[in-house]
């Protein structure tokens, strides 16, 4: 794998603080309750951002902890004495080898040791950005099932049953009284949002809809930095090239090896310069606002939507599935922070793969425990997909007790609730379990879900790779299993509801009325085999949990309303 022209890290600042813990540190455990811990001082910081700047790095952003760089592979040679390497991460997606990213000199994966550098007095270390994956089912679809597979409308229909037999067919419109989302802040995680033609219908009563994606404004500044200095680098290469090749007279007086020689260089350099204009102008039409070449996003846009149709739903424009093609996952969710969303929603995670780098890589982290604490957020992130190339993998974030974390069930041709045998289900060894809920996710390779993408985009092209196919006849649709990524985003847009009947509820209280209102499911195994019975996450139930959630705000008020009575 060719190393990209920029790479992201995140640099963890010290503190002369007494009690101050370098996430770095090995036997660091992070909680919400031991956050502070981990705090920079902010003069090491002001003084940290300055020398990353000095050495060439772009700053993308800062928080209480550490710095968001970016520079190329040179730049981190000269400022740390690190060559930077990719290597096989052990998992692997569509049957490809992912990479993850470290160096000749890390005697630990993924980490830069910055000892012996003029950064050691400031910095604890260096934490190099590594690859997601979307967990969206990529594979060919057979047709799909008349009166099985369900469009983005129907699905709030088939998260308010206890049994399908009664309502098949049929798709239940939300009440004009019903919660949907007004006022709340959603805030998507993905690879953009194409414009689709689909989400101007008038189905969708958009109210507030925020439509635009958002680009991470320092990051794309620092991209286009990057790429206008390669593209005046690749022009002053040309014009060597040109005054290299030789007048006619001159190369007669070479003999043959030499002007093969000669030959053979220049056409590899023009190989080298063709090759890097087309990634540069690969990354601009990643950097387009209204572009989604992935497509993945698009299509957990209108899983969203029509369960929480006034929601202010704001697409985080982020690299979830290739690193470093459009800036890290990280720096994106700091941007969606800033918008003080109600509801987070990832529909992505990091493989946990032969090569980890290991929790204290996971930036991600305290982010969420800043928004959890100070915003109040609902995070919620994928379980994960079945994966027959790397059997044992499992995602990183999913496992985090701070977050919400969604598998995949759906109604069988028998009409009674199954667990999708794509979607994760197992106890870790810490003893968390994952799935907490799960929304609506088909069986491996099945067209239980038909989402709008863009045309042409990499979902388009991967689920529609059989001459015949459903989705080729229909380009900028999909019809797949939908993976846990498409229950994740379902389940935020409950989320988003809850909030609205329930303004005060924290992630304890929403994860607590989804289990408890949810339907069980019975049937079926999970990729790891297990029951979703046995580990307590059932089918997310939207009427029964906006029902409990309004019940607790009315309690809510009952109970102020007493105190008032009383302090009178």
């Amino acid at each position: 794998m060719n190393l990209p022209s920029l790479i992201f890290a995140e640099a963890a600042v010290k503190s002369s603080r007494a009690g101050y813990v370098s996430i770095f540190d090995s036997n660091a455990k992070i909680t919400a309750k031991n956050l502070k811990d981990f705090y920079a001082d902010p003069d090491k910081m002001i003084q940290a951002v300055a020398a990353f700047k000095a050495a060439g790095f772009s700053v993308l952003g800062v928080d209480r902890v550490s710095v968001s760089i970016a520079g190329s592979p040179d730049v981190f040679k000269s400022a740390f004495k690190a060559t930077i390497i990719a290597v096989d991460n052990g998992t692997r997606s569509a049957g490809e080898p992912r990479f993850a990213l470290t160096s000749e000199e890390s005697q630990r994966f993924g980490i830069i040791e910055v000892n012996g550098s003029e950064f050691e007095k400031l910095v604890a270390g260096i934490a190099l950005e590594q690859p997601a994956q979307s967990n969206c089912g990529d594979e060919p679809p057979p047709p799909p099932k008349e009166n099985w597979s369900l469009t983005p409308k129907q699905i709030p229909s088939k998260l308010r049953s206890d049994s399908l037999k009664d309502d098949f067919k049929g798709w239940l419109p939300f009440s004009p009284k019903r919660e949907q989302g007004e006022n709340i802040k959603v805030a998507i995680v993905d690879t953009g949002r194409f414009n689709h033609p689909y989400f101007k219908k008038e189905f969708f009563d958009r109210g507030s809809l925020n439509i635009e994606p958002i680009i991470p404004s320092a990051l794309a500044a620092a991209l286009f930095n990057d790429l206008d200095s390669t593209s005046k680098q690749l022009d002053e290469l040309e014009k060597q090239l040109k005054s290299a090749d030789l007048p006619k007279e001159e190369q007669e007086k070479l003999s043959e090896q030499q002007r093969d020689e000669l030959s053979g260089e220049l056409d590899s350099l023009r190989d080298r310069i063709a090759h890097a204009k087309k990634g540069i102008a690969g990354q601009k039409s990643w950097l387009a606002p209204d572009a989604d070449d992935s497509g993945h996003g698009t299509a957990m846009f209108a899983n969203v939507l029509p369960v929480a149709p006034k929601a202010a739903i704001t697409m985080i424009k982020a690299d979830i599935t290739n690193v470093n093609r459009v800036g890290p996952k990280q720096h994106a969710i700091s941007e969606a922070l800033e918008m003080k969303p109600h509801v987070i929603s990832c529909s992505w995670g990091t493989p946990i793969g032969k090569l980890s780098p290991g929790p204290i890589l996971n930036k991600y982290l305290f982010s969420f425990l800043i928004a959890i604490i100070k915003y109040k957020a609902i995070i919620l992130f994928a379980a994960g997909n079945k994966n027959d190339k790397d059997p044992e993998g499992k995602d990183t974030e999913t496992q985090w007790p701070e977050v919400i974390s969604v598998g995949g069930a759906y109604w069988d041709f028998d009409l009674e609730l199954s667990a999708s045998s794509v979607g994760h289900g197992y106890k870790s060894k810490s003893g968390r379990v994952v799935p907490d809920v799960c929304g609506l996710c088909g069986p491996s390779a099945a067209p239980y879900l038909i989402l709008p993408t863009q045309p042409g985009s990499e979902a388009d092209k991967n689920v529609a790779q059989k001459p015949g196919d459903w989705s080729t006849k229909w380009p900028g649709w999909i019809a797949s299993s939908g993976g846990t990524s498409s229950a994740t985003a379902q389940v935020a847009g409950v989320c988003a509801l809850i909030k609205q009947a329930y303004p005060s509820a924290n992630t304890e209280t929403v994860r607590t009325i989804l289990k408890k209102t949810a339907t069980a499911v019975t049937k079926g195994k999970t990729a790891q085999g297990n029951s979703l019975s046995d580990l307590g996450a059932g089918l997310v139930h939207l009427e029964k949990a906006l029902d409990l959630a309004r019940n607790m705000q009315i309690a809510l008020i009952k109970n102020a309303e007493k105190d008032n009575k009383f302090k009178k």
